[in-house]
């Protein structure tokens, strides 16, 4: 099979590299006014799952169409959103300033139950604004029932991400510094493109198709059966 083949392993990885390179820098551009963090992540779910499903896309134009589609549901869920991450980091942070250990450890867990919250939501809502229209209230309801239903599969979606934006914690200014280009091109479409084939396999297990209104029953029936276990 020769290289120029469009069904050749070389062509096939070279034009997916492409794809997330070019939806990374149009998620990085797009999230600048940072009001539309929200909006640009629906839109990136939303294009990664067409390609899951579809195959070879034309990315530009199925990002800047999914954004278009998904602005108000996704700058909507993103701004109900913020407030877990807030009341989380200013939990934690006046837990750290207390002397009191009973107080500090009181903030600090409380931050942190809910900054897991707030972690659910952005993992499992985002990726449902983009496939299933509901209100916002129950894309936040059902994410964290799809958390209940498939919690290993969560944790695997967590250490996809925590994998290589750990590293930059770890020294930024040397892994930055020599990979930083890396993760300019595909820092956030590669793991999230990772994601949704995770994600669709929870969706399967859930019996949901896209553009479906409504994912309680299912889900619930599924943690039920979870429960009895």
């Amino acid at each position: 099979m020769k290289l120029t083949d469009q069904r050749s392993p070389f062509v096939v990885i070279m034009k997916a590299l492409g794809d997330l390179f070019i939806l990374n820098a149009m998620w990085l551009l797009c999230s600048l006014p940072l009001v539309t963090l929200g909006a640009t992540t629906s839109a990136l779910y939303s294009t990664l799952f067409t390609r899951y499903r579809q195959g070879d896309i034309p990315a530009f134009a199925t990002f800047c169409k999914a954004l278009k589609s998904n602005f108000k549901e996704g700058t909507l869920f993103g701004l109900c959103t913020l407030p877990f991450c807030l009341v989380a980091s200013v939990d934690v942070y006046f837990g750290f300033l207390q002397k009191d250990v009973t107080i500090k450890n009181l903030y600090i867990i409380l931050g942190c139950l809910i900054g897991f919250v707030a972690l659910i939501l952005i993992t499992m809502g985002f990726p449902l604004v983009a496939n299933f229209q509901n209100k916002t209230t129950k894309q936040m309801k059902n994410a964290l029932l799809l958390a209940c239903v498939a919690p290993t599969k969560l944790l695997l979606i967590w250490l996809i991400w925590a994998l290589p934006w750990s590293l930059l914690l770890l020294d930024f200014q040397t892994f930055f510094g020599r990979l930083g280009f890396l993760y300019m091109m595909w820092g956030v479409s590669a793991p999230a493109m990772a994601s949704v084939s995770i994600l669709q396999k929870i969706y399967l297990k859930c019996g949901v198709v896209q553009g479906q209104e409504r994912l309680d029953q299912p889900t619930q029936e599924l943690w039920e059966e979870e429960q009895q276990k």
